[in-house]
């Protein structure tokens, strides 16, 4: 809510994983936005706390593999699993 936008950026060529954020609404101190690789289940992917102009997070090396690549409000310092809904689900193409 609120609007904002969230790109994932895959190169398999260059085995990188990238998301790419603008116009996130700003959190309370204690919370960060966290990204998550998601197959079988949510796997940590990192956290961030959204600048004025673009936020750019390196993904780990799962994302190229994972189903979807989901976001969430977690309290400061991130969360083993998931403890609110998605904000933001992007699918992950098959690569062929």
């Amino acid at each position: 809510t609120g609007g904002g936008s969230g790109t994932v950026v895959l190169s398999q060529a260059r085995d990188r994983a990238l998301f790419v954020s603008s116009g996130l609404a700003p959190l309370p101190s204690d919370e960060v936005y966290e990204l998550w690789t998601v197959t079988d289940r949510a796997v940590p992917a990192g956290t961030f706390s959204p600048t004025s102009g673009a936020s750019v997070v390196q993904l780990p090396d799962a994302a190229l593999s994972a189903g979807n690549i989901a976001m969430t409000v977690e309290p400061k310092g991130g969360s083993a699993q998931p403890t609110t809904a998605p904000v933001l689900t992007v699918v992950v193409p098959t690569s062929k």
